[in-house]
């Protein structure tokens, strides 16, 4: 098993990413993943739960690259890493099931292995990272800041992938997605590493909605 070959891939592949999902994340959620591997006591294939991590967003339709790949380019990718069948099945349901999108309508089956990949993504998206992340996508896709008038609240439903996407202003991608996701975390230490995020997060929040709201009634 060459993991290297896959790291050398993903890292040549996003290093110029302009969405934030670049190399940088990809190695916080490795980091992620290593962290979370150690408090697992059940049996465990961390080459697979390694791979997926550094292959999760090369199928991700948000990714800026000069080109996009396929299924059969990263299956062709792991091949060459001397995966087995069945490693490299393992690890494209993993890509596939992972995203807050694909978990909309239904929650999709994951492994194990899956669960800690899709908790160590998820830790990426809070917190302080989590915070200069959302709005650096948002800047890139040329969503405004906030809206003015929307009301924002963590227990609004997101019914479909394609609402979801319709959201045109960050300061309301934290209430349709960040905020949800420490309830969501699979595993223990998942859930542990996200509550002091989560925190930092709500005081943020609380800050940015103070300010925001303070303008806007000077402004009216």
């Amino acid at each position: 098993m060459d993991m290297d070959k896959i790291k050398d891939f993903s890292k040549t592949y996003l290093r110029q990413e302009k969405s934030g999902h670049d190399w940088l994340h990809i190695q916080r959620v490795v980091a992620n993943c290593e962290q979370i591997i150690k408090h697992i006591q059940e049996p465990i294939n961390v080459d697979v739960v390694l791979a997926a991590a550094y292959t999760h967003d090369l199928l991700d339709e948000k990714i800026k690259v000069d080109y996009l790949l396929t299924e059969k380019d990263v299956r062709h990718i792991l091949k060459e890493a001397q995966m087995s069948l069945e490693e490299i099945e393992q690890v494209l349901s993993i890509i596939k099931n992972l995203s807050f999108a694909a978990n909309l309508i239904e929650k999709q089956h994951l492994t194990l292995e899956g669960q800690i990949v899709q908790d160590a993504d998820r830790l990426d998206a809070i917190g302080a990272i989590g915070i200069a992340r959302t709005f650096y996508y948002g800047g890139s896709k040329g969503h405004s800041l906030y809206d003015p008038k929307a009301v924002h609240t963590s227990a609004q439903a997101v019914c479909s992938k394609e609402t979801y996407r319709q959201v045109r202003n960050v300061r309301q991608h934290f209430d349709d997605k960040l905020l949800k996701l420490k309830n969501l975390m699979n595993t223990k230490a998942g859930q542990e590493m996200a509550k002091n995020r989560h925190q930092l997060m709500i005081d943020f929040l609380q800050a940015f909605d103070q300010e925001t709201l303070s303008n806007t009634n000077q402004l009216s």
